[in-house]
C-alpha cells in the first residue's frame, strides 16, 4: 500500500459459481447459491464430492483448490486436456484423464448444469446472441457452431455478470465517493480490480467508511436469467498491512465496526 495506509480488500464470494446456479432455475442450486459464506463453501463440498471424503473438515488446502478448478471448468464445459493444460500452468500435473474423472464425478452429481448448457446452446443457436441483465451482448453471427463456440457462451454470462457488477455497484460508487473528498482523493487509491474484487490503499482512519459503501451498495438483490432468479452475492472482507497476498485479517461475514478497528489497531 502507499505510505501510511494500508490494503483493505472486498471480493464477492464464489460469485461466479452463484450466478451459474441461478441460471440452471434449479431450486436445490438456487438455495445453495443464496447461502452466507459463512455458511456453505462450494468448493469443498465438490472436493468433498471428487475425492471422497466423509466431512469436508478432511479437504485440505490443494484438495480445496482442485474442487475449485472442477467446478468452474465443468460450470462451462471445459474437458480434462483444458483443465490439465490451466493446472499445469499453476504447477500442478495432473494427467487430462484424471481431470476427466473429477469432472465426470461432479457433473454426475449435478445434472442441472449440463440442463443448463443445453439451454445456452439452445439460445445460441436460435438467437445468435446472449445477453445479461446489464444489457451487455455477445454476438455469434458467423461463427462456427462447436464446443469451443457453446463454451465461451457457458462463460460470457456468468464471468460478464461478475464484473459488470463490481463496477457498476463496488467500483463506480466508491471511485464518486473518494472524488468528493480533497482529502481522500489524495490519500486513497484503488489498486486493483480484480474481477470480482477491490484493492483498496486507504489510511487507515477512513477503512471503515471505505468498507462499508461497497459492502451496501454489492450485497442487494439483483435478478438473473430467465427464470428470473433475484440473488445477493455477498461479499468477504480483508486487511493488509504489507502484502495484498498475505492479509493479516480476513472476514467471510462483515464485522463489526468494533472487530474492524481491532483487527486495524492490533
Amino acid at each position: 500500500p502507499d505510505d501510511g495506509c494500508m490494503f483493505l480488500g472486498v471480493d464477492l464470494s464464489q460469485a461466479e459459481d452463484r450466478v451459474v446456479k441461478c441460471l440452471t432455475g434449479d431450486a436445490g442450486l438456487i438455495a445453495r447459491a443464496r447461502m452466507f459464506p459463512w455458511e456453505n463453501d462450494e468448493h469443498r463440498r465438490a472436493a468433498k464430492v471428487i475425492f471422497k471424503r466423509g466431512n469436508e473438515n478432511d479437504i485440505t488446502k490443494d484438495e480445496r483448490y482442485f474442487g475449485k478448478k472442477t467446478r468452474h471448468a465443468n460450470n462451462y464445459g471445459e474437458q480434462g486436456q483444458r483443465m490439465s493444460d490451466d493446472l499445469l500452468k499453476e504447477g500442478f500435473i495432473i494427467p487430462p484423464e484424471e481431470c476427466q474423472a473429477m469432472l465426470n464425478i461432479l457433473n454426475a452429481s449435478e445434472p442441472e448444469i449440463a440442463e443448463w448448457h443445453k439451454r445456452v446452446r439452445s439460445h445460441i443457436l436460435q438467437d445468435s446472441k446472449l445477453t445479461t441483465s446489464w444489457g451487455r451482448e455477445l454476438l455469434f453471427d458467423g461463427m462456427r457452431m462447436d464446443e469451443t463456440t457453446f463454451g465461451k457462451g457457458y462463460a460470457f454470462v456468468p464471468q460478464s455478470e461478475v464484473g459488470d457488477l463490481m463496477n457498476q455497484w463496488g467500483f463506480i460508487p466508491l471511485h464518486r465517493y473518494v472524488m468528493k473528498s480533497p482529502m481522500l482523493r489524495r490519500t486513497v487509491h484503488v489498486n486493483v480490480q480484480s474481477h470480482d474484487g477491490l484493492l483498496i490503499s486507504t489510511p487507515p482512519d477512513a477503512a471503515w467508511d471505505l468498507a462499508c459503501l461497497p459492502q451496501e451498495s454489492l450485497e442487494r438483490k439483483r435478478v438473473y436469467g430467465d427464470f428470473k432468479v433475484p440473488l445477493t452475492i455477498w461479499c468477504e472482507f480483508s486487511v493488509a498491512r504489507t502484502s495484498w497476498g498475505k492479509p493479516d485479517v480476513e472476514w467471510k461475514q462483515f464485522p463489526s465496526k468494533e472487530e474492524f478497528d481491532a483487527a486495524i489497531t492490533g
